[in-house]
C-alpha cells in the first residue's frame, strides 16, 4: 500500500490490528530526531548525497513502486524517466540519451527485466542496471545476473541500500 510504502521510505514502519465485527486500526512510527542531532549526525556519517541532473530510467510496471523511486531521486536532484516494461526501456535507451543508470524491475508485461536487461546490455555493455525486485530468491538474482545486471536491490526497498548502491556507480 502507498502508506506502507512511504512509512518505509521515511525509515519507519506501518502495522495493523484488525478484529472481525469491530473494524481494523493501523498506525504507524518513524524515527525522530531533533533539528540539531540531524544536523550532527548528517555531517558526521554522511557527506551530502547529490545526484543533481543524473537521468535514471526508472523500468517498473508498478505506480506506486515508480512514485517510491521517483521520489527518492527527486529528494536527491536525481532526473527520474519512466519506461512501464523492459520494451519500453529498449525503446526509450536506443531513441534517446543514454541515462546515467538504469532501475529495472523483474517482473512486467509484454517484456520482463531478464530480457530486457540482457538486450540493453548486448548494446550498451557500459550501462550499469541495478535489478529491483520482490522476488529475491537465489535462483532468479543468478538469472539477473546471468542477463548482464550490474547489481541487485530486494523489494520492498531499503532508501539506505538504494542509495548506498547509487552511490557506487557515482563517477
Amino acid at each position: 500500500s502507498i502508506a506502507k510504502k512511504l512509512a518505509l521510505l521515511l525509515g519507519g514502519t506501518l502495522r495493523l490490528s484488525s478484529k472481525e465485527g469491530v473494524g481494523s486500526t493501523f498506525w504507524f512510527s518513524i524515527p525522530y530526531s531533533g533539528p540539531e542531532e540531524t544536523d550532527k549526525v548528517r555531517s558526521a556519517h554522511q557527506p551530502e548525497i547529490s545526484f543533481k541532473g543524473r537521468k535514471v530510467l526508472i523500468v517498473e510496471d508498478d505506480i506506486d513502486s515508480y512514485h517510491l523511486l521517483e521520489l527518492v531521486l527527486l529528494k536527491y536532484d536525481g532526473v527520474p524517466v519512466w519506461a512501464h516494461n523492459g520494451q519500453e526501456a529498449v525503446s526509450y535507451c536506443t531513441e534517446n540519451e543514454l541515462p546515467w543508470i538504469v532501475l529495472m524491475d523483474l517482473n512486467m508485461p509484454l517484456m520482463n527485466g531478464f530480457e530486457a536487461t540482457r538486450i540493453l546490455k548486448q548494446r550498451f555493455p557500459d550501462l550499469p542496471i541495478i535489478v529491483q525486485t520482490a522476488y529475491a530468491m537465489t535462483q532468479e538474482v543468478q538469472k539477473a545476473k546471468d542477463a548482464g545486471c550490474d547489481d541487485f536491490i530486494s523489494k520492498p526497498l531499503i532508501i539506505s541500500k538504494l542509495l548506498e548502491v547509487l552511490l557506487k556507480y557515482k563517477r
